[in-house]
């Protein structure tokens, strides 16, 4: 084996050491020419791809230590780096990360062929809070878009992974204090190219760590967006809907957020009451109305969706906050006509409809 004089063979045989993760083969092959840059024919991956599969710590910090350059090569496959394998790998990997970074820091920006991810994607969508840190303490963008238009928030927000959105936040806040990156506002709201935001696939789900996930979004539009009721109540182009977070989470049955999003609502309308009747504006209990019975694409509203898919208890906090009855959808429908097939809610709508019975509402369907 040591006297192998083909490139092709000693490319080889250094991909088997760094497999095994034997260190003296490694450096033996790497003396005597074979290139660590080198794709197998058979899996498309370099020397440095194989040794951070196999987690390699000491194969890795050899071939870097004579090829920085091998940082930014992306493999044949799928175009990764073997820093996003290494990211991937979702275990203790932070020792590894370090080498990369201090090999080439510039390897934070490269991203995936495939889908255009950086390696900060790709701990945001693992919610891998300790790599997430690293990342961005290198500088890596946390404004940054996937092919998909997905950004780092976007997809932590999607996962439920709640510890990395605070993360990002801060750093996001940070950021727009020192005026070293795009402003804050500028990544809450901004959707993924199906027109679905961060907001917008936290409330889509109703475990904890999504409920937690959708109310730190909402703490943080309030605290830091001059106008956050336009941000909460942005319609989005999603599935060509032009749905409102308020209307996904009461198609999903998402009480906590629901009401979350509601006093969302009423916090900005007891701060702007006063300044806007001492400037002579509009009715902010109106705007608040109006809000509450936004209609999508095709007139559905809020109320709408909480009654054809039973939601009761959203129901009921609809109602409270104004939520109108006598809005129809492109179909001529009301809530009441949604809700024939649940009589939990049938009976909660009649309670707020004046002059209705239960027999005039049957027959009104």
């Amino acid at each position: 084996m040591w006297f192998v004089t083909s490139q092709a063979e000693r490319n080889r045989h250094l991909r088997i050491a760094a497999a095994q993760g034997n260190v003296d083969a490694t450096l033996h092959w790497m003396r005597r020419g074979a290139n660590p840059l080198a794709f197998s024919p058979k899996h498309g991956m370099t020397s440095l791809h194989i040794a951070t599969v196999g987690l390699h710590v000491d194969i890795v910090q050899a071939i870097l230590q004579r090829h920085p350059e091998a940082c930014t090569c992306r493999d044949a496959g799928i175009g990764a780096t073997a820093l996003h394998i290494c990211v991937e790998q979702q275990k203790d990997t932070l020792q590894m990360v370090d080498l990369f970074l201090r090999a080439e820091p510039r390897v934070v920006h490269v991203t995936r062929r495939d889908n255009g991810a950086t390696a900060l994607h790709v701990a945001c969508g693992h919610g891998n809070t300790a790599l997430v840190a690293k990342l961005l303490a290198a500088g890596s963008n946390v404004h940054a878009s996937r092919l998909d238009g997905a950004t780092p928030l976007w997809l932590a927000s999607c996962h439920g992974h709640w510890r990395t959105v605070q993360i990002l936040l801060e750093h996001s806040t940070v950021s727009e204090a020192t005026g070293t990156r795009p402003t804050a506002s500028c990544q809450v709201h901004r959707p993924n190219f199906q027109g679905k935001t961060p907001l917008y696939v936290a409330v889509a789900h109703t475990t904890r760590d999504h409920q937690k996930t959708a109310s730190y979004l909402m703490q943080h539009i309030c605290h830091t967006i001059t106008t956050p009721v336009a941000l909460l109540w942005q319609p989005t182009n999603a599935e060509l809907n032009a749905w409102t977070p308020l209307h996904v989470a009461c198609r999903e049955g998402n009480t906590p957020a629901v009401r979350a999003l509601l006093e969302c609502l009423q916090q900005h309308h007891t701060t702007t009451t006063d300044r806007v009747n001492d400037s002579g504006g509009g009715d902010t209990e109106q705007q608040q109305q109006q809000l509450v019975n936004v209609r999508d694409a095709f007139g559905w509203t809020p109320l709408m969706l909480a009654c054809c898919n039973g939601r009761v208890a959203i129901v009921r906090l609809l109602l409270r906050w104004g939520a109108r009855l006598d809005i129809t959808n492109v179909q001529g429908h009301t809530a009441i006509h949604l809700a024939v097939e649940f009589l939990d809610v049938l009976f909660v709508l009649l309670r707020y409809h004046e002059g209705l019975s239960i027999l005039m509402a049957w027959s009104t369907c």
